[in-house]
């Protein structure tokens, strides 16, 4: 067995206790300097990239702007082609573009969303390059909005994430979050069109009438029930129902409530006074309870879901067709409509929606006119 002596042993020990200290010292340089980005070569530049948001939280109508703060760290060489992409969320409109400078090209594909930034400032080294000089930052801010119609539900979080990459250094992305912060707002809107919109009085001419709906409310409303209603005094009184639907339904609603009033003109039904039938499918529909369709003076359509579900914010209507045929006499006073006549009838559309506690919220009417 050999034997090592105690001079020796102390010896190896400080040769080892040396070498600790140097490989520590070396860790600590290595440290203080910063890592090397895994794909870049010791010296390379470094790209460095921080996004953010002028709110932390959203409401619908609001608008803000993403800030974008570019950097180059590098002790000599500039970072080379810089280049930011940032693809915008789909749940904000933009409402202002970083302009091209001397300093950069911006271009944007309003198909993809995708916001591309490339700096083009000369280098002092690499010589001849452009891009984004080493020590140099840059910060660009881009506006956005939420629509005050949107389908974004309250507390949603909207994420979003840019990239920074240049031809010497690997790319980098920085994110920020935002919360949609969505009250509840009940509005219903309504549409009217009315075809053909001219006849010659005593011609018995047929025409059209679209009553459409639609959920504007925001996302966070429990809407139930969207109702369109047309009682227009002016209406009743020179024309004459012909046929009822057929009828195109709102996002979330698969069924429609079809009521008519027979009361005098220019006395509205209300509640029970409805004459009313429950359909599915587009129809035309037979008039509720057998109802002559000529002593019409006023027709609703209610739309929901079989389900009682919830009716979704959506920008499509949901619409009831009306056939009218102009009388040769008015309703009320029996007088003839003359030829000679100029009658103009604004005709209103009125929208309602119910929600889940049964309040109703009324919205402005939407208006057509006869001649």
């Amino acid at each position: 067995m050999a034997m090592v002596s105690r001079s020796g042993g102390v010896a190896q020990l400080a040769r080892r206790a040396g070498l600790i200290a140097v490989t520590a010292t070396m860790a600590l340089v290595a440290g203080a300097l910063g890592a090397v980005p895994v794909g870049a070569a010791p010296g390379d530049p470094q790209v460095t990239l921080l996004k953010g948001t002028t709110l932390p939280t959203i409401a619908p109508g609001q608008q803000f702007a993403y800030t974008l703060t570019a950097g180059c760290a590098g002790l000599q060489d500039g970072c080379v082609n810089a280049t930011i992409t940032d693809t915008l969320p789909a749940e904000f409109e933009i409402s202002s573009l970083p302009p091209s400078t001397s300093e950069r090209t911006v271009t944007y594909d309003a198909g993809t969303r995708v916001l591309t930034i490339t700096f083009k400032l000369r280098l002092n080294q690499p010589a001849g390059a452009f891009g984004l000089p080493a020590g140099a930052s840059k910060q660009i801010q881009i506006g956005m909005r939420l629509p005050a119609e949107t389908s974004v539900t309250n507390g949603q979080i909207i994420s979003n994430s840019a990239n920074f990459v240049a031809s010497n250094a690997v790319q980098v992305s920085s994110s920020v979050d935002m919360t949609a912060d969505v009250p509840v707002v009940v509005r219903p809107v309504a549409t009217k069109a009315w075809s053909p919109s001219t006849a010659i009085a005593q011609s018995g001419g047929a025409s059209t009438a679209i009553l459409g709906v639609r959920n504007a409310s925001s996302s966070s409303a429990d809407v139930r029930e969207l109702v369109v209603t047309d009682h227009t005094a002016a209406t009743f009184n020179a024309f004459d129902v012909t046929a009822l639907g057929p009828v195109t339904y709102p996002p979330g609603a698969d069924q429609v409530v079809v009521s008519v009033c027979t009361k005098p003109v220019a006395t509205p039904c209300v509640g029970g006074e409805w004459v009313s039938a429950t359909h599915t499918g587009a129809g035309p529909f037979a008039a509720p309870g057998g109802t002559p369709l000529d002593s019409v003076t006023g027709v609703e359509f209610a739309f929901s879901s079989s389900t009682n579900a919830t009716l979704p914010y959506s920008a499509t209507q949901g619409t009831a067709a009306v056939g009218l045929v102009l009388r040769d006499t008015d309703r009320t006073t029996s007088n003839s409509i003359q030829p000679q006549s100029n009658l103009v009838i604004t005709n209103n559309a009125d929208p309602s929606a119910i929600d889940a506690s049964e309040a109703v919220t009324t919205g402005t009417p939407a208006v057509a006119k006869f001649t």
